[in-house]
């Protein structure tokens, strides 16, 4: 089995694989001061609630972009899972050509977004990743990984408004019934929750003006309705 953890900003998400089965994931809290024995424990035991053993596990691989717990993580599947894992960075083979100005600076997760697309789509793409930053990534029919945007994710923008605004108190970010609020929460919802995509939509507008090439690979569909009820968005990304 494959062991593969995805540290995000916000969430480490894990999972095992058998081939290109995902057999079981599970999702933990990012937490920098968190030991390498105190989420080995944590995963052993998710592990054994699922019926497996880490015996079973026999490569891993780490995707981070949070440095201070990717040694963390190395070191816990060193110890408990005695397995060296594979680090993702933009010095390994992809499948993609990376056209960014300086590859380093991409973070792993844009690349296994863009690797993953790109194996499965093999067209002209652009990946969105809504996570704690709202990500997209532009790449190609042949290969070529151009660069793309990092912008605020929902989570923060809510976050600077309840932040700024005094008399604003934290909603839950649902799906709101109508786009036109009757008391103070339902007016801050549809605002927290369409800007994102909708802003994705202008976005993608503007690359196809600028590049003349097509800018949406047509994959899934994305709430909310009206102008967003088209099939646009492609998500490639793990839960993050």
């Amino acid at each position: 089995m494959l062991l593969v953890i995805d540290i995000g900003n916000t969430n480490v998400v894990w999972g095992i694989f058998e081939g290109s089965t995902l057999l079981a994931h599970w999702r933990l809290a990012t937490d920098p001061k968190t030991t390498a024995d105190e989420y080995g424990v944590l995963c052993l035991n998710l592990l054994a609630r699922s019926g497996r053993t880490p015996q079973q596990v026999t490569d891993a691989i780490i995707s981070s972009v949070v440095p201070a717990l990717t040694g963390t993580f190395d070191a816990m599947i060193e110890t408990y899972f005695h397995r060296t894992p594979l680090v993702v960075s933009s010095d390994m083979d992809v499948g993609l050509t990376l056209k960014y100005a300086n590859p380093k600076e991409i973070g792993s997760d844009r690349i296994v977004n863009a690797a993953a697309a790109y194996h499965k789509y093999k067209t002209d793409l652009i990946i969105v990743d809504f996570g704690t930053a709202t990500t997209f990534c532009a790449v190609t029919a042949t290969g070529d990984y151009l660069g793309g945007v990092i912008a605020p994710g929902v989570g923060i923008s809510a976050e600077a408004l309840f932040a700024r605004a005094a008399k604003l108190s934290k909603v839950e970010l649902a799906r709101p019934k109508s786009v036109i609020g009757t008391d103070t929460a339902s007016s801050i919802k549809p605002a927290c929750c369409t800007d994102t995509p909708d802003s994705s939509m202008h976005s993608s507008d503007a690359w196809s003006r600028n590049s003349g090439e097509p800018a949406w690979s047509s994959r899934q569909e994305v709430w909310p309705p009206s102008s967003l009820r088209r099939r646009h968005l492609l998500n490639a990304s793990s839960p993050s």
